[in-house]
This record gives structure tokens, C-alpha cells and sequence, in this order.
């Protein structure tokens, strides 16, 4: 995080039983940035090793567990990215390098050390993203014109809102999580953050629905059942389904 914090090897455990249990298939392994973690690779390969989960070329957003970086190690850190681009050998996971601009002040010296070292990484599971339309901007973004990402895509409701209205007629996290992974390509990303909270969508400024680490999980289902969008986001919430 901005700050300094770090997921200790306690919220990380956890972290690792609850994919396991939940059979979870995709992962966004992302921030603060996390390849800053003293431990990295030593997490990250525990991670790759437990759940091997492969993805297809070109499908970043798919089946498997991605990456998301600032891409700075590939500037300063030239063990990391060995280490990195060894392990994208032996685990097939994506590393999606962002570079947008207005949000990264330098992207430009990052996109250049990647174009010289692409060669050590398996490319086709390896991509530079300079624009973007599915972003619910929040926190520092917020308010600003994004227009030069790209057509900004017109949210009809906040990213969490499938989360909400499926929790309504299940009995458990574990089947709110299994029916969105099926039957849905593109759905809201539940995260937990670096102490553990769990959040309904892929920001640390959405609400936090308990904690991995001292709530069982019987706990954020009732949150996550009697709530619903917080608005953060900015993009107003239709009734839940």
C-alpha cells in the first residue's frame, strides 16, 4: 500500500484456504503494488504452486491468476524481474503492466524497460494496457476526464451489483462466488485487502463486509446479504434483483 502496510503471512494463509475452498478460478493478484512486498516471490511462488490454475493466451481476463503490476521492478529491480519472468516459465499466469496515462506519471520509462527485456517473459501472457473502458474510477481518479483511455464504458450499475443481487437468493459466500465464476465471463471483483478486509469490489475504498482473518465467513455472507452498493463509485445502483 501507498503507505508502507504489507499483507502479513497470517491474512496470506488465509487468503490461500479461502481460494481453496471456494475453488476460486480467477485471481488478480494486485494493490498498492504488490510486487514492493519484501517477500514476494516467496508468496507469490507458494501461491502459484498451491493453485496452478492456467490461462489461455491472450484471455488476461480469464480462467487463471494475473499479475497486476506498475511494472517498476522492470526499471530498478533486476533480480525481481528475473525472478518474475523464471517463474512466468514454470506457472502460467498473466502479468498485466499498467501504464495509463494521467495515472502513472512514469509509464513511458516503464513501457520502454519492458520492450527491452519482453524476451524473458512468455509474451503472449504478458500485456502493456494503455487504455481501458470497464474502470469505475474512484480515490484519485475520481472526478477527472478519462476521455484519452479510450471510449469510457457507460456503467448502468456499480461493479459490485451482481455480488448483491445473487447473495439475495443464495445460502452461502462459497455459492454467491461459484454461481458468478460460471455462469458469467465479466463480474464484479470481490478483493481482500492487504489486513484482510473483504471488500464487494475491486477497490480498497469500497466497504468492507468483515474480515478474512477474525469473521467467519458466516459473517460476511449475512453483510454482504442485508446490504448492498455503497455508492462510492459513483454510479447509482438500480433496486437489487
Amino acid at each position: 500500500m501507498p503507505d508502507g502496510s504489507h499483507c502479513s503471512d497470517e491474512t496470506f494463509v488465509e487468503f490461500l484456504r479461502l481460494v481453496h475452498d471456494f475453488s476460486i478460478r480467477r485471481i488478480g493478484l494486485g494493490g498498492g503494488e504488490p510486487t514492493e512486498h519484501p517477500r514476494f516471490l516467496e508468496l507469490f511462488k507458494e501461491l502459484l504452486r498451491q493453485y496452478p490454475l492456467s490461462i489461455s493466451a491472450g484471455e488476461l481476463s480469464f480462467d487463471g491468476i494475473v499479475l497486476m503490476t506498475n511494472g517498476r521492478f522492470l526499471v530498478n529491480n533486476g533480480e525481481l524481474t528475473k525472478g518474475i519472468a523464471a517463474l512466468q516459465k514454470d506457472y502460467r499466469f498473466g502479468i498485466q503492466i499498467s501504464a495509463l496515462k494521467g495515472l502513472y506519471p512514469k509509464r513511458k520509462e516503464t513501457i520502454r524497460a519492458y520492450k527491452k527485456k519482453k524476451r524473458k517473459f512468455q509474451t503472449e501472457l504478458t500485456a502493456v494496457v494503455e487504455q481501458i473502458t470497464g474502470m469505475q474510477y474512484m480515490g484519485r481518479a475520481k472526478g477527472k476526464d478519462w476521455s484519452h483511455l479510450g471510449p469510457l464504458y457507460d456503467f448502468q450499475a456499480p461493479m459490485c451489483f451482481n455480488l448483491f443481487s445473487v447473495a439475495k437468493h443464495k445460502n452461502s459466500l462459497f455459492e454467491v462466488i461459484n454461481f458468478l465464476e460460471h455462469n458469467t465471463k465479466q463480474f464484479c471483483k470481490p478483493m481482500v485487502a492487504w489486513d484482510g478486509s473483504f471488500h464487494p469490489g475491486e477497490s480498497n475504498l469500497c466497504q468492507k463486509l468483515g474480515n478474512i482473518n477474525t469473521d467467519g465467513r458466516d459473517v460476511i455472507f449475512e453483510n454482504l446479504q442485508n446490504g448492498g452498493p455503497c455508492g462510492e463509485c459513483g454510479v447509482v445502483a438500480p433496486p437489487l434483483l
